[in-house]
């Protein structure tokens, strides 16, 4: 499995957008961006190659979380920054709705799921009779 854009691609709408929801760009979100994209970039094409060499599947995710990366007005990544000068332990990482959107990607490559709403609510797992 590669791994999602954490980020959204560049361009004169999203430098803007993630200029303002992520103030730490300091107005240079096109240059880090760009970077951000060409990282995952490579990292998707090393885990690619890997896969291809040890003969299984690549599942791309690079874009299950298009519109909803860090720095959007409706992120489904946890917030990067510290709260209360604490870092959370989930910081950076999908919320329940991003791991739902990954696992759909994941589940519809494999021929595993005919779709699940990332929106849809999580079932509760049952509770053992002992």
């Amino acid at each position: 499995m590669g791994y999602p854009k954490l980020f959204p691609s560049p361009g004169e709408e999203s430098n803007f957008d993630a200029d303002y929801h992520c103030p730490w760009f300091n107005g240079d979100a096109g240059t880090l961006l760009q970077a951000f994209s060409k990282a995952a970039s490579t990292l998707n094409g090393s885990i690619s190659l890997a896969a291809q060499e040890a003969g299984v599947t690549f599942v791309p995710v690079a874009n299950s979380l298009a519109g909803h990366e860090l720095c959007t007005g409706n992120a489904w990544i946890n917030d990067l920054g510290p709260i209360n000068g604490l870092v959370a332990s989930d910081a950076g990482h999908p919320t329940q709705q991003g791991q739902a959107s990954i696992a759909n990607e994941v589940g519809q490559s494999l021929g595993l799921l005919p779709g699940v709403s990332p929106n849809a609510r999580t079932a509760t797992p049952p509770t053992s009779s002992r």
